[in-house]
């Protein structure tokens, strides 16, 4: 292992519970779904920059202890064989924090979970017509859509995301638009106040307005978010096909490391975008 995994490995090791979790996802593949996590560790928030990765977990096989980078989907984060150093200097960043926090593990906010919170919150709505919604928009991720039309955006351990949908009063659409670079993307559409204009837009699981293509508005005015959705996937179906040309082309590794490089610049240079238009 290289010595930066090693590092965290230990980091996450100190901070981890034995919490007899069962395995799920990917993992329920790989240790068949009986299996239980030696130890697990949750961020107790979301990680700035990394909102996909919930925590660690630990396998025991007998011989050896094995790390498991866990996303809030239930599955891997896989991670390359040299090391991010931003990645590492993060988690341990995060890691030594948690050392102050005697809460170690979220639990998971699944299907089960968001029914019972949907009905808690309906408990005294006598207008069936208006109730308050908990929809799971993707694995991992859960749209709580109040019967005021205010909104949020939950993930597995049950925290909520600051993004633009709790900016705003009024939310009258959102759907899951797709995934780019591991990152998950959803679309909105969202009234500021009372009176004002309407706004639509992409965020990713960070909570960072993304870009996305020129869309009509005039044609798309009454299905604006199926139409950034629609705008994203061609985008990143293109994206795709780029890369597997470029790749392709090259050969060994050498050419994997100059694609992800520029891919990583691409994307910052991708500027967030938040559109409106009167109604």
């Amino acid at each position: 292992m290289d010595e930066r995994y090693m590092d965290m490995f230990r980091s996450a090791w100190r901070v981890s519970v034995d919490a007899r979790e069962r395995v799920r996802g990917q993992a329920a593949e790989v240790f068949g779904k009986d299996a239980e996590w030696t130890r697990s560790f949750d961020f107790q928030k979301p990680v700035e920059g990394y909102g996909s990765i919930k925590g660690f977990r630990f396998m025991n096989d007998g011989e050896n202890t094995r790390m498991f980078v866990i996303r809030h989907d239930g599955n891997f984060e896989l991670l390359p064989d040299r090391p991010d150093e931003k990645f590492v200097s993060r988690m341990m960043s995060e890691l030594e924090q948690a050392k102050l926090n005697p809460t170690r593990i979220c639990g998971w906010y699944d299907s089960e979970t968001a029914a019972r919170e949907e009905k808690r919150l309906n408990h005294h709505n006598t207008n069936p017509a208006n109730r308050s919604t908990v929809t799971e928009v993707c694995p991992g991720f859960f749209f709580v859509h109040h019967d005021d039309f205010s909104a949020c955006l939950k993930n597995s351990s049950n925290q909520r995301i600051d993004c633009p949908i709790m900016h705003n009063e009024f939310i009258t659409d959102f759907r899951y638009a797709g995934s780019l670079d591991g990152r998950e993307h959803f679309a909105y559409e969202a009234v500021p106040d009372y009176g004002g204009q309407t706004i639509y837009g992409l965020f990713d699981v960070n909570g960072r307005e993304s870009y996305f293509p020129h869309i009509n508005e005039y044609d798309n005015r009454d299905r604006l978010v199926p139409a950034v959705c629609k705008a994203f996937q061609e985008m990143v179906k293109e994206r795709e096909m780029a890369e597997g040309k470029g790749l392709g082309r090259s050969d060994g590794r050498g050419g994997d490391r100059e694609m992800g490089q520029a891919n990583e610049a691409k994307a910052e240079k991708d500027l967030g975008e938040r559109r409106g238009l009167r109604m």
